[in-house]
């Protein structure tokens, strides 16, 4: 009896936070779409792929913390000062399609693409393996990824490819699903900047031939 007594409440489950990694809609009026061949594929190392990143706390509490909707409770810099080591916290950043992430950098690629302002021949094809993307909310969000780029021709062969890295951090201050989707879209942005200044580069121009055209705007 007094054990039981004694025994404390069951503790809740952790709150996930639900987010979505689709960019807003583009202002230049650039269709989101091109005729050269792509393909993405998700080859993240993780356990399930519908989870994008992990909140960290300091010493087991929160640095900043929101219910699943996405609330403020407790602002970042309250707990800033204790400056301890911070821990994963079993608490989840997730999406709700595990095609997301590959959807998310099949948007960026397109705009990089777009950005380098190439042409879209036959004969060529353009390959993103995202090895990488977790956004890690503690004292500042950071969100990284990787992505492997590859172009083929039309019998398969490699011939250019580039690992192309993104991360950003960026001090928000509050958990809230907003900040989290803010930095993801700094991260991808960084990406389509730095793969856009790969496809006009001269090696990638000398790796497609001449498929490697300018669009003429």
């Amino acid at each position: 009896m007094l054990g039981a007594c004694a025994s404390g409440p069951l503790q809740a489950p952790p709150q996930h936070f639900l987010i979505s990694l689709a960019p807003p809609p583009s202002g230049d009026g650039e269709p989101l779409a091109v005729v050269l061949p792509l393909r993405v594929d998700d080859l993240r190392d993780v356990e399930d792929r519908t989870r994008v990143g992990e909140i960290y706390e300091p010493l087991g509490a929160a640095p900043g913390l929101d219910g699943a909707g996405g609330g403020p409770v407790v602002a970042v810099g309250v707990a800033i000062a204790l400056f301890g080591p911070t821990f994963p916290s079993g608490r989840y950043l997730r999406v709700r399609d595990p095609a997301e992430v590959a959807l998310a950098l099949e948007i960026a690629v397109v705009s990089a693409w777009l950005k380098s302002g190439r042409t879209a021949t036959e004969g060529i094809g353009l390959e993103a393996s995202v090895r990488r993307f977790w956004i890690q909310p503690s004292w500042t969000i950071t969100c990284e990824l990787s992505v492997e780029l590859r172009l083929r021709d039309a019998r398969g062969a490699v011939l250019w490819q580039q690992d192309i890295d993104s991360r950003v951090q960026a001090f928000e201050g509050f958990f809230l699903t907003e900040a989290f989707e803010r930095v993801a879209r700094m991260a991808l942005d960084q990406f389509a900047d730095r793969a856009a200044a790969a496809f006009a580069s001269p090696d990638f121009a000398a790796a497609a031939g001449p498929n490697a055209g300018f669009i003429d705007r």
